[in-house]
């Protein structure tokens, strides 16, 4: 380029043509002159006279030469650009399979990466939607330990960290449960309660209609303290927010809605503040609504603590609270001016030390920490994401590496025409932009189509990926999808027109030489190579998905402790104010209708069914020994249960009875788990023994039976150790229900989860209603559904990594068949030479099967070495197996070689059908 710049076509010599014209003009004036009787010394004084300043003169019409030459060079530059692109438009007519391949390529492979890029982008790196969002953090306690790191906290900790804490502007806490929205009062405001015979009689009739008039639903709802909204910086969409006066105990009870809740319920009235909401049978005032995309979730580990809420309910904060027990709360706060989040974990470290050792009996073996709000969304989400978008960039480059070879064979068929063009004088820097438009041409029409295509797949992300991989706190579509398009688009236009352009320039030589379109060994070595990086970009790709659906294939394995086709289940939950009697009663008589069903065999009822969060928890030892220190206290997972809850999950039971007969007026007796009778007394029956619990009353509590472990947080977690009480003496309203079918029972396939539920959910809804129409069910599913949803991001990387390493295979196979097919026809000669000096055509087969061996090895050996490497930066997101699988990197491996061959095998039997009269006349 910088040959051309100098050359006439490029830069013309203005300076000299101007000196050129004006010495033309005083010549001419001077013979006129002379003519007229002057000496000719006379004559050009007088003509320069008459020119005046020439230099000044002569500047100008330079500046005016210039100005003119760079219209023309503009305007050939233009003219050649139209010329070139009209041809491009007559080589795609002539040749339009080539075209559309390659701009149907370009358009998945560009559409695919904006999109999943800006996924990526609105998740881990678009802030979360609050005012200054860097100040904001989140507060836990940490069990030092056994290595948990991160836990909820006790309230206090809560009112200790709000009162110490200076390095804190604000602090807030908050828990989200769900409850009942809609239906009857059955409590005023005024506190009374539903008296003995009402509760006897039914449901209490309706004293304030919910001011909506829909139907109850059960809905997430999110118990906040003083000043949290203030905290991330919201104001009101309508109305106000709690206040000091809304926070008092007894103080009438007030809610804020979403801005989705307001809408979709209540019609998006302005109005609907000071109307009534009916929650939990309590009428409450409804004050304010949210703007929209407020609220946020705090990650499905601590759910339902942090799950994303719909409706806000006030939480008063208790002096008694001061002393610590149980840790439910989670924490939000925002940073004071100055002080960054080393700062104000250093300041909470001092705080704890001084309160843990006023409560050593608490605190011992804990610590609080400070994590930055953002980081604490963002974690657990961020290599999951980074995987799928790394898998995907691969897959780009196989795209651009497959186009790139197609453009290079196409250019190299037309050698013979660029050196036509060489000779009647184009030269290399012209034919270079020839070449470079043409690609750059390809790859902006390919950026048209892969904008469409990354709008089809970002919306159709937004409802497919799964919750784990998105985050409840972070909104997509917040990142444009044009500027990703059109940079992924100029990349390309730049890699595809300098990769199928510079070789073709090495080569160009005179016209009409024998070697006719064929290419030279560099040209053959350049594309052997970008099939080479085709078949070690697949390889990565299949290792990927194949120590993905390792780890799938191992968590299906894992025993989660329960007969995962035992049946289904759905929540409910009776309003919270209700008495025990009344509670109890709602359970009886809708586990006994649940039995009664036809083909169901058991029901029972937990507080908190496995794998849907991590639930409850509390310290547990054995009540005929020393209490020990807290940091060597048994740690069990608390669930409560009613009826044949057991049986009809499938949890075996391995001695003793269960609690499904206890009574409020018997001591208290337990069911717990394999793991924790025998961390308490191993080698020893645990029946009749009796330990202490850290919950409820905190009283001593008998064993009267053993089940299996059951998995209830995760599958590739081992499973904790597990108490359960009875639902008499360990009140819980809000409860799961779980049918076990009589087909599951037999072993039977019977019904599938949706044939079971299309049959019973009718059934079941109207049974609730029929007991208390105030109580909503939500959560209706089959069992095996909960166990899907707690693989559901193993499942969706497997499948979106095989999807990818597909891709990546097919585009290997076709890169492989392309080469494969240009060496026949650039040797067809030569296999002629060699078929009529008697060579076989099974030795002519075998010749091209090896070449194409060899070049697998080498890639195999290159793939691998990288695909383990790689491996190890999502070993986290393994389960039992390691990056160096050797059956996975054996089976990928195999399966690139296999395809490899396939692809050859088809240009090679060409190549041995070949009749060498036929090749060496044509030659």
């Amino acid at each position: 380029m910088r040959r051309s710049n100098r050359s006439p076509l490029w830069r013309l010599p203005s300076a000299r043509e101007v000196e050129e014209e004006f010495d033309f003009h005083l010549a001419m004036h001077m013979r006129e002159l002379t003519e007229a009787g002057l000496d000719e010394d006379e004559a050009r004084r007088r003509a320069q006279a008459r020119f005046g300043d020439r230099a000044r003169h002569a500047a100008a019409c330079r500046r005016l030469a210039t100005g003119r030459n760079r219209r023309w060079r503009l305007g050939q530059l233009f003219s050649e650009q139209v010329d070139d692109l009209q041809f491009v438009g007559r080589q795609l007519r002539r040749r339009p399979f080539d075209g559309i391949l390659l701009l149907g390529m370009l358009a998945l492979g560009l559409g695919a990466t904006a999109a999943v890029g800006a996924l990526v982008l609105d998740i881990l790196w678009q802030p979360p939607p609050f005012d200054q969002p860097h100040e904001l953090v989140t507060l836990w306690e940490q069990e030092t330990t056994r290595g948990l790191g991160k836990n909820v906290v006790s309230p206090a900790s809560f009112m200790i960290w709000r009162d110490q804490l200076t390095s804190l502007e604000g602090l807030a806490a908050f828990n989200t449960m769900p409850a009942n929205l809609g239906g009857a009062v059955l409590q005023s405001t005024d506190g009374a309660q539903p008296t003995a015979d009402s509760a006897a009689a039914g449901p209490s009739a309706p004293a304030v209609a919910d001011a909506s008039g829909s139907p109850p639903q059960r809905v997430p709802a999110r118990w906040v303290t003083e000043g949290y909204f203030q905290l991330l910086g919201r104001t009101p969409w309508i109305g106000r927010f709690f206040d000091a006066d809304d926070m008092l105990e007894g103080a009438p009870p007030t809610v804020v809605l979403s801005h989705d809740l307001w809408r979709q319920r209540f019609g998006g009235r302005r109005d609907a503040v000071g109307d009534t909401a009916v929650v939990d049978g309590v009428a409450h005032t409804i004050i304010g609504v949210l703007p929209p995309g407020v609220d946020f979730a705090m990650g499905g580990a601590y759910s339902p603590y942090g799950d994303a809420a719909v409706l806000y309910r006030p939480l008063p904060i208790y002096e008694q609270w001061r002393q610590p027990r149980g840790r439910w709360m989670l924490l939000v706060g925002r940073l004071a001016d100055g002080v960054d989040v080393a700062a104000a974990q250093a300041q909470l470290e001092t705080v704890w030390s001084r309160h843990a050792v006023e409560h050593p009996e608490f605190y011992d073996g804990w610590r609080g920490r400070v994590v930055s709000f953002s980081e604490h969304l963002r974690e657990p989400l961020r290599m999951p994401l980074l995987a799928l978008f790394g898998a995907l960039v691969l897959v780009l480059t196989m795209v651009w590496i497959n186009a790139s070879s197609l453009l290079v064979a196409r250019t190299i068929g037309r050698l013979q025409e660029l050196r036509v063009r060489s000779a009647l004088g184009a030269g290399r820097a012209r034919i270079l932009r020839q070449l470079v438009v043409e690609g750059m041409a390809l790859a902006a029409a390919s950026t048209l189509g892969a904008w469409f295509v990354a709008r089809a797949l970002f919306a159709l992300a937004q409802t497919q990926l799964p919750p784990q991989l998105v985050g409840g706190a972070l909104s997509l579509g917040s990142t444009p999808l044009w500027p990703l398009v059109v940079a992924l688009g100029a990349l390309s236009a730049l890699v595809l027109g300098v990769l199928s352009a510079l070789p073709v320039l090495r080569r160009l030589g005179p016209v009409g030489t024998t070697r006719g379109a064929s290419a030279s060994p560099g040209a053959q070595g350049l594309r052997s190579a970008l099939v080479f990086g085709q078949m070690v970009v697949a390889l990565v790709l299949l290792v990927g998905a194949g120590l993905m659906l390792r780890t799938v294939v191992q968590l299906l394995r894992v025993d989660p402790g329960f007969d995962r086709t035992a049946g289904i289940s759905f929540a409910v939950s009776p309003p919270t104010m209700l008495d025990d009697a009344r509670i109890f009663g709602f359970y009886d008589r809708l586990l006994g209708d649940l039995e009664s069903l036809p083909e169901v065999a058991a029901a029972g009822a937990v507080s908190h069914l496995p794998l849907t969060g991590a639930g409850a928890a509390t310290l547990v030892w054995a009540a005929d020994r020393a209490e020990p220190p807290t940091s060597e206290q048994s740690v069990a997972d608390v669930r409560i249960v009613d009826g044949a809850y057991f049986d009809a999950l499938g949890i075996p039971l391995i001695e003793g009875r269960d609690v499904a007969n206890a009574r409020t007026d018997a001591p208290g007796e337990v069911v717990v788990s394999r793991s924790l009778a025998r961390q308490l007394w191993p080698g020893q029956s645990a029946i009749g023994r009796s330990l202490v619990v850290a919950w409820g009353d905190g009283g001593p509590r008998e064993i009267v039976g053993v089940v299996g472990d059951v998995h209830h947080t995760a599958l590739d977690a081992a499973a904790r150790a597990a108490i359960y009480f009875p639902q008499v003496q360990e009140r819980e309203s809000r409860m799961s229900i779980v049918l076990r079918l009589e087909t599951a029972r037999r072993g039977g396939a019977g019904r599938s989860g949706a044939q079971a539920l299309a049959v019973f959910g009718p059934e079941i809804r109207h049974l609730v209603a029929r007991i208390d129409p105030n109580v909503p069910i939500d959560a209706l599913q089959a069992i095996g559904t909960v166990v899907d949803g707690a693989l559901a991001r193993e499942r969706f990387l497997a499948r979106i990594l095989l999807a990818f390493a597909a891709v990546a295979l097919l585009l290997a196979a076709f890169g492989v068949y392309g080469v494969s097919l240009l060496r026949v026809r650039e040797r067809r000669r030569e296999i002629g030479v060699r078929l009529a000096l008697g060579a076989a055509p099974g030795q002519v087969v075998g010749r091209f099967l090896g070449g194409a061996l060899r070049l697998v090895v080498a890639a195999a050996l290159v793939g691998l070495a990288l695909a383990v490497v790689l491996g190890q930066a999502i070993e986290s997101l393994l389960f039992e197996v390691e990056a160096g699988d050797p059956l996975v990197l054996a089976g990928t491996a195999g399966l690139l070689a296999l395809t490899a061959l396939l692809a050859t095998l088809g240009p090679a039997r060409r190549a041995a059908r070949i009749e060498p009269s036929v090749s060496l006349r044509d030659e």
